[in-house]
C-alpha cells in the first residue's frame, strides 16, 4: 500500500515532531479517556451531531462531504459466542476433536493521529464459559499479549511497525504478523474510513434494500472478501449519541487471509442468517455489528498446527469512536 499524496507532503515534519508530541500527551494523560465499555444502541442523538444529519421529506441520506477526523480515540470489542462448534486441530502428532460452547472476547483500545496508529490489547482472546461472570478474575485462554501495545507509523512505503516491539521476542513476532494487516485494522477499528460506503445521493426510508457483491461487501467486511449480502434499511437509532442508520443483514461471504489483532491469519466461509449493522450517518464508520452466523474457519498450514472450526457463532462488534481536536 503506497502512502497517499496528501500524507507525503507533510510526512517529514510529522515524523520529526508529531510523534514526539503524541508521546508527550499520552505520557501526561492529556488525551481524552475512553469509557471502560462500548456504548449500547438507543437513547438520544447528541444535539450537535443531530444538526449535521441530512434528512429529507422522502428519507435520510448518508453524508460524504464531511472531513474524516485525523485524530480519533476509540475502542473495539469483539465477542464471538460459539454454540456447539466442532473444532479439529491437526499437527504432526495427530488430530484432536473438541467442541466449543463458550464466548471468545477481544477488546482493543487505540489512538489514531495523522501518520500514527497505536493499539493496546485490553482483552486478548478471553474465554468466557457458560454461566461464568464476564469479568472473571482469571481470564481463561487469554493470550500472553494481553495488556501489550503496538505502534505503527506511516512512511513513504505505507504503514509499518515502529520501534515499540524491539527487544521482546513475542512482541517482535506479533509485530511481524501484523505488518501486512495494518490498513484493514485501521478500518476495522474505525480509525480510518471504509473505502466502500453508501452513496450520498440516495435517500433511505424503512424497507429500502441494497445488495452488495464483490468489493462492495467491504462496506461491512474490510478483508479480502466475496459473496452476496443484502441490506434492508430499518430506520435510525443512536449509538452513544452518534446518529446511525440501522440495516438488517443476510447473505453469504467468503473471507480470505484475514489477520486478527493477535496476528493470526484465517480463511472463513460465513452464512449470515440474521444480522444488524449501525452505520454512521456522518462518516464511513460502523458503530456496531451483530450477526447470527454459521461459519467454517480454517487457520494454520505448512506442516504446523492447523485448526478448522465449523458451526454456529454469534458475532458482536461494538465500537467507541471519539474524534479529538487536531
Amino acid at each position: 500500500m503506497r502512502a497517499l499524496p496528501v500524507f507525503a507532503l507533510s510526512l517529514a515534519s510529522l515524523l520529526l515532531g508529531g510523534c514526539d508530541k503524541v508521546g508527550e500527551l499520552l505520557g501526561k494523560g492529556e488525551i481524552a479517556k475512553l469509557a471502560p465499555t462500548t456504548p449500547q444502541p438507543g437513547g438520544e442523538v447528541d444535539p450537535a451531531l443531530a444538526a449535521q444529519v441530512q434528512r429529507h421529506e422522502d428519507g435520510v441520506s448518508f453524508r460524504r462531504d464531511l472531513d474524516f477526523p485525523g485524530t480519533v480515540t476509540g475502542r473495539l470489542r469483539v465477542s464471538r459466542d460459539h454454540d456447539g462448534v466442532r473444532v479439529v486441530e491437526k499437527s504432526e502428532l495427530g488430530s484432536e476433536n473438541t467442541r466449543w460452547d463458550h464466548i471468545l472476547e477481544t477488546e482493543v483500545v487505540y489512538d489514531k493521529y495523522p501518520g500514527r496508529f497505536t493499539i493496546t490489547l485490553e482483552k486478548a482472546g478471553r474465554r468466557i464459559l457458560p454461566d461464568q461472570e464476564e469479568n472473571a478474575a482469571v481470564p481463561a485462554g487469554a493470550s500472553d499479549l494481553e495488556g501489550e501495545s503496538l505502534g505503527f507509523v506511516l512512511t513513504e512505503d505505507g504503514w509499518s511497525v515502529d520501534g515499540s516491539a524491539s527487544g521482546e521476542f513475542r512482541k517482535v513476532n506479533w509485530a511481524q504478523s501484523m505488518n501486512t494487516a495494518i490498513p484493514r485494522l485501521l478500518v476495522e477499528t474505525g480509525a480510518h474510513p471504509r473505502a466502500q460506503w453508501f452513496s450520498s445521493s440516495r435517500r433511505w426510508k424503512p424497507g429500502d434494500r441494497v445488495v452488495l457483491t464483490g468489493s462492495a461487501i467491504r462496506m461491512i467486511q474490510a478483508a479480502d472478501v466475496s459473496g452476496r449480502i443484502e441490506l434492508v434499511f430499518e430506520g435510525e437509532e443512536a449509538v452513544g449519541g452518534h446518529p446511525c442508520g440501522v440495516f438488517s443483514v443476510t447473505g453469504d461471504l467468503s473471507v480470505r487471509s484475514e489477520v486478527d489483532f493477535l496476528g493470526k491469519e484465517r480463511d472463513a466461509e460465513i452464512s449470515i442468517s440474521e444480522g444488524r449493522i449501525w452505520a454512521s450517518l456522518l462518516h464511513p464508520v460502523l458503530m456496531r455489528e451483530e450477526y447470527q452466523t454459521v461459519q467454517t474457519i480454517t487457520a494454520g498450514s505448512g506442516g504446523g498446527l492447523s485448526t478448522r472450526l465449523q458451526g454456529a457463532i454469534k458475532v458482536v462488534k461494538s465500537r467507541s469512536w471519539e474524534p479529538q481536536k487536531d
